[in-house]
């Protein structure tokens, strides 16, 4: 709530400079002050600055009352700069100017991008099927692993399983990993991207059941895999993906539609640089 409310001096320092205009009649005045007053126009055009979050803070009547305390305040701070003539400082009105400047960009931009291209479901099915492979779910697996301490142990233990030892018994009678070994050597299961990639690419170059894997080493000592099923990852379907696929396109139709109307304003404008830049 902080930040929102932060812009409030800055605004109604703006709104000291501009011409008041004439106030409807009939307008409930909620309080006054010397030197001023908060009609309830006013408190209404105030909260609807607010974010729609922010907005939800203040609907309760101790919430509203609390931003009209926080209103009467910030009237209040900027009486006090006027008294001490900071509106009139050069430093403080380019501030005022920019914010000025910023606030008219936004909106332009805003109102510009909302005459644009609307979206339809024909762009969003196209981008549907076009990224499949971005709305797939990770392929899983099920494996046993057995964890050595020294290399020599470990070749000793493939060669065993190779020749048809029992690869759980042979995981609970020697592996080092205390969260597996109870369990004869099986693991949670994995997705893509929760191991060290030289565990990842063993594992997952795994494709039938009770294969078993070369040795790999990694800071944990060396490893053994056996897998036990395998679980291929499914694409989502649309209605799943489909505000992120809206929330994709309208960021590039914004960043499509940016350079275009700045293209045509530069164009219109006919900006020239001074010699040598």
């Amino acid at each position: 709530m902080k930040n929102g409310l932060n812009f409030f001096p800055i605004l109604l320092l703006i709104l000291a400079q501009c011409p008041s205009e004439k106030e409807p009649s009939g307008s409930e005045t909620l309080v006054t002050f010397r030197g001023g007053k908060i009609t309830q126009e006013e408190f209404q055009q105030e909260l609807g600055l607010l974010s729609p979050d922010q907005r939800l803070f203040f609907q309760s009547p101790e919430g509203r009352r609390q931003f009209l305390e926080r209103l009467i305040d910030r009237k209040l701070l900027v009486q006090a700069s006027v008294k001490r003539g900071i509106p009139d400082e050069i430093k403080v009105q380019k501030r005022i100017d920019q914010c000025r400047e910023e606030i008219l960009t936004e909106e332009f931009l805003k109102r510009s991008l909302s005459e644009s291209e609307m979206l339809t479901d024909a762009m969003v099915q196209e981008y549907y099927e076009t990224h499949l492979d971005e709305f797939r779910n990770s392929d899983k697996i099920l494996a046993r692993q057995i964890v050595v301490s020294n290399r020599a142990q470990a070749e000793q233990l493939l060669s065993r399983i190779q020749n048809g030892a029992d690869f759980s018994l042979m995981a609970r009678q020697f592996s080092i990993d205390p969260s597996t070994r109870t369990r004869g050597g099986e693991m949670d299961p994995i997705a893509r991207g929760q191991l060290e990639s030289r565990l990842e690419e063993a594992t997952f170059s795994l494709t039938v059941p009770g294969e078993v894997s070369d040795i790999v080493t990694s800071p944990f000592g060396y490893h053994i895999f056996q897998l036990i099923s395998r679980e291929e990852g499914e694409t989502l379907p649309l209605e799943e993906v489909r505000s992120e696929i809206e929330q994709r396109l309208r960021g590039e139709q914004g960043d499509n539609h940016y350079e275009k109307m700045i293209e045509r304003l530069r164009q219109e404008a006919k900006v020239e640089y001074a010699q040598g830049l």
